[in-house]
């Protein structure tokens, strides 16, 4: 039993350790409801401090994680969230083979329907990746960990987020970007999910941007022939032509050329039958 302690609570076990502090399983003692409590001890990170302006801004939306409540324990800051039983990280490492195609078009549409809303009232994410999509009961995927998030009328340059998942202007380090970082985010988890392995693997930032520049340049795009090369040479699940297009939207090298995550969910892509 973890030695931790908070009043109402019986803690179950620790999940993760992340950039706000220890995350745990719990028990509301008043409810019986299983929840995920953070918690941080000491002086707040701003990453702390941004995930709470974050998770307090948003009204309750069905594909993002929700906050229960704040509390103040035994001079911990406490926030009690939703539980969510995995991510969609640890979720692949469980299976022995890769997401399904139908898995996969529902998990993109209900990322990018948190993304759009995310969007909508004001906020860009920055750190879009497997592990930090919830995935529970009913295949839904809730987004989550907003400690490298930003408002949109305050972004600026800087090397937020984690490498394959970048947008190349951030790994260019442009001075300002657009909320069509979360965008490009989200076209390499597709990506990754029909390969089922990332689009880009560079070493470093550096040869990250190189790898994307020898696929996505602003006058050439190769993701479309690499992708259906992929599925005839070593068996990746084939995109339909829509499911092409879409892809090379998400990925366009100029932030200006990129679909935005609202647009995105009427694609029709979405309308299909699901890919076999």
């Amino acid at each position: 039993m973890p030695e931790f302690r908070v009043s109402g609570y019986e803690i179950l076990e620790v999940i993760n350790k992340g950039s706000f502090g220890v995350v745990y399983k719990a028990r509301d003692e008043a409810t019986n409801e299983t929840v995920a409590i953070k918690a941080a001890h000491g002086l707040l990170s701003d990453s702390a401090l941004m995930e709470m302006d974050v998770l307090e801004s948003l009204p309750r939306h069905k594909n993002i994680v929700g906050l229960k409540k704040i509390l103040a324990d035994r001079g911990a800051l406490i926030l009690v969230m939703e539980y969510v039983e995995s991510d969609l990280k640890t979720a692949r490492e469980k299976l022995q083979n890769p997401f399904p195609p139908k898995l996969i078009k529902t998990l993109i549409f209900e990322i990018l329907n948190g993304v759009a809303f995310l969007h909508d009232q004001g906020f860009v994410h920055r750190d879009l990746k497997p592990a930090n999509i919830l995935f529970g009961g009913k295949n839904r995927a809730k987004i989550c960990d907003f400690g490298l998030s930003a408002r949109l009328e305050s972004l600026w340059g800087g090397g937020v987020g984690t490498m394959f998942y970048k947008a190349p202007e951030i790994l260019d380090d442009s001075d300002t970007y657009t909320s069509g970082v979360d965008v490009w985010s989200v076209g390499c988890m597709m990506a990754e999910f029909v390969l089922d392995k990332p689009l880009f693997r560079g070493r470093s930032d550096d040869h990250q941007l190189e790898c994307i520049r020898r696929l996505v340049w602003p006058q050439t795009n190769l993701v479309r022939m690499y992708m259906s090369m992929s599925a005839s040479l070593l068996g990746a699940t084939r995109l339909s032509e829509s499911g092409l297009d879409l892809l090379e939207k998400f990925l366009a090298f100029d932030p200006s050329d990129r679909i935005s995550a609202r647009d995105a969910l009427k694609h029709p892509w979405f309308e299909e039958d699901f890919e076999a």
